[in-house]
């Protein structure tokens, strides 16, 4: 059989397009339609850009070349009145909407139609809101950094939430909604995957709690038409949970020198995910392998970029775009519609057919061998003993890069008071990622020491957000005391 580790000819090399912001980005979300890209980032503000074909534009005719495709900064909305950190955002299902999350724990829909504050949630959690999701097209979630999860209605007033969940201990990672059986799935830095049966109001309860596992829950989603959960952890396996049997996983997918810090589904048997070491694969979850790697083409510049720590991915409705946040202040949008993952399994299936009946055709000839040296030895003495053997990814300065464009902010009308805009400066952030260890621990924990550790990380990462936030405000206190 093939070794699906070895991703040497699996590799597509791709020159992505590049978007330079000058603060750190926590969160990207591609528009459920078309071609727009969302983001949020440290400075509390909401950016909307799009990819558009050059070529389309003059009124030429198109070509496959992907130089024609470039970003365009559309929309740059301050939305957050405090200029609080924004951490997280969701379009909704028609794309009319989108909802972000702060640090101080406020929650703000932004109708994009009349450029307007749709509602604005304040103190919808006590803490600070780490994730978001649209579940339906009138229902959407948040969740805090202890572990709460609040489900809102649209068609209320959204004073306070409809229901709320605190059944996991610890900062909520990811969300998926199930829509044939209409659960919502959760899953925790404490190593746990809660599954919510959201299907009445009146009967909103935990389904079911998944055993703490040896590490954390970064990432997950729901696969293989709703028969599988996969989630990415803190270690780097995938593991795979049978639907309605969530107590324990069934299974995992090594390969991955990290943490999978983000999932994205491509389709019912593969997944993209973005690892700690800066790697985008493909992840194939029957049969269980990384099938292949995405991988900027220019690979032999990445020193001078240290894309490292893939935080963030998204993918057009077409499959056609791929957008992708790191540590640093970059947006990179593969175009990756030319990839054909049905056609290289094909071809990948015939490799390993013709190395079986190679295997095969070995096999039966070291079994005539050994047959026939087991004849002679007989022959010769009955008493002696035979021995057996052992057999024993970036960046070119040549790259067009789009600048962050803060000239034109817009205003969003606010339901009583406008929204005053603060420009923001340049924020140098020092890279403090320490790489992990490539095996996965094999013996187990306590159920003590395994709290222990999850809260332990749980705190530094709050820390960091805490100490980013700090310093963003004291220097916009300096920068307004100097004017």
């Amino acid at each position: 059989m093939s070794n699906h580790n070895d991703l040497n000819k699996n590799i597509y090399f791709i020159e992505p397009l590049k978007y330079e912001n000058k603060v750190k980005i926590f969160d990207i979300k591609c528009h459920p339609y078309g071609y727009n890209v969302a983001f949020v980032d440290l400075s509390g503000k909401l950016k909307i850009m799009n990819i558009v074909d050059n070529v389309e534009s003059k009124g030429e005719i198109n070509s496959e070349n992907d130089d024609n495709f470039q970003l365009e900064l559309k929309k740059n909305f301050s939305v957050s009145k405090t200029k609080e950190s924004i951490y997280s955002l969701d379009y909704s299902y028609d794309g009319n909407k989108i909802l972000t999350s702060s640090y101080d724990g406020e929650l703000v829909l932004v109708d994009l139609n009349k450029t307007s504050v749709y509602k604005r949630i304040k103190k919808a959690h006590q803490e600070t809101i780490n994730k978001v999701k649209f579940i339906n097209e009138n229902l959407f979630c948040s969740s805090g950094s202890n572990g709460s999860v609040k489900i809102f209605d649209l068609r209320t007033d959204l004073k306070e939430e409809l229901f709320e969940f605190n059944e996991q201990s610890e900062e909520i990672t990811d969300f998926d909604y199930s829509d044939e059986h209409n659960f919502l799935l959760s899953t925790s830095i404490d190593g746990t995957l809660a599954v919510y049966d959201i299907r009445k109001v009146s009967k909103y309860k935990l389904y079911a709690l998944s055993d703490c596992i040896e590490d954390e829950f970064y990432s997950m989603k729901i696969v293989k038409h709703g028969q599988k959960v996969a989630c990415g952890t803190s270690e780097g396996p995938i593991t795979i949970f049978n639907w309605d049997w969530f107590g324990d996983f069934k299974d995992r997918i090594m390969g991955h020198p990290g943490s999978v810090n983000c999932l994205v589904k491509y389709d019912e048997n593969f997944v993209i995910s973005g690892c700690e070491d800066g790697g985008i694969r493909f992840v194939s979850i029957s049969p269980k392998y990384i099938h292949s790697m995405i991988s900027d083409k220019n690979a032999s510049n990445a020193k001078k970029e240290y894309f490292k720590d893939v935080t963030g991915l998204s993918l057009t409705k077409d499959k056609k775009f791929l957008a992708t946040i790191s540590n640093i202040n970059t947006i990179k949008i593969y175009n990756i519609g030319e990839i054909n993952i049905e056609k290289k399994d094909e071809q990948d299936e015939a490799e390993d057919n013709i190395e079986e009946d190679q295997f095969s055709e070995k096999s039966e000839n070291n079994f005539e061998e050994n047959e026939n040296s087991e004849n002679s030895f007989i022959e010769k003495d009955d008493n002696d003993e035979e021995n057996e053997e052992n057999p024993s990814e970036e960046f070119d300065s040549s790259n067009e890069k789009f600048e962050d464009e803060e000239g034109d902010e817009e205003d969003l009308i606010e339901p009583e008071e406008n929204v005053n805009n603060i420009y923001s400066e340049n924020l140098k952030e020092e890279d403090s990622d320490n790489s992990q260890n490539e095996s996965f621990a094999s013996s187990s924990f306590s159920d003590k020491k395994r709290r222990k550790k999850g809260l332990d990380k749980s705190l530094k990462l709050q820390n960091k957000r805490n100490s980013e936030h700090l310093i963003e405000k004291e220097r916009r206190k300096n920068f307004f005391s100097e004017m």
